[in-house]
């Protein structure tokens, strides 16, 4: 379609139709109030006249509009929840990493106190185990404390060096 814009007794004259008008578009200052002019209009232009407003018009664009609104609320719930999904195993993983260091850690320790105390010398003599445990201390900042104790529950090796020699209730 081609819309020429030109003064209306001249289009009425070119297409030989004198005193009337097929379209007449009206231009409103606060076209989201168009609900509430359309009634005097239509009393004003009869019943023959149909009008119809931008709204119906772009109906079509409306609607449109709404399904992108809805299909991109989904497409951001799903993608929150993929994100709330992936943090929840990061969470798992971390805490899961944090064990197997826990172990690994304790572990080693085990193993060169057993050494050691397989050696033939006794536990409390064997003084490098203050040096591993502040040693595997300093190395893991999630550990907070190592401490090994004797049979009879004497702290012998302590990271907090003020506690050696206290009982454990």
């Amino acid at each position: 379609k081609t819309m020429v814009f030109m003064p209306l007794i001249e289009a009425q004259r070119y297409f030989s139709r004198p005193d009337q008008v097929d379209v007449l578009e009206v231009v409103v200052e606060h076209p989201e109030r168009i609900g509430q002019m359309l009634r005097p209009m239509q009393e004003v232009a009869g019943p023959t006249l149909h009008l119809t407003d931008w709204r119906k018009r772009n109906e079509t664009f409306f609607t449109v509009l709404e399904v992108e609104r809805n299909v991109m609320f989904i497409i951001l719930s799903l993608i929150v929840l993929v994100a709330a999904l992936i943090y929840g195993s990061l969470d798992r993983l971390g805490l899961r990493t944090a064990e197997a260091n826990s172990d690994f850690l304790l572990t080693q320790l085990r193993t060169a106190i057993e050494t050691n105390v397989g050696l033939g010398l006794p536990l409390g003599d064997i003084r490098i185990i203050q040096d591993l445990i502040e040693r595997a201390r300093a190395s893991d900042r999630q550990v907070l404390a190592l401490e090994v104790l004797s049979p009879t529950g004497v702290s012998l090796f302590n990271t907090d060096r003020g506690s050696i020699g206290e009982t454990i209730p």
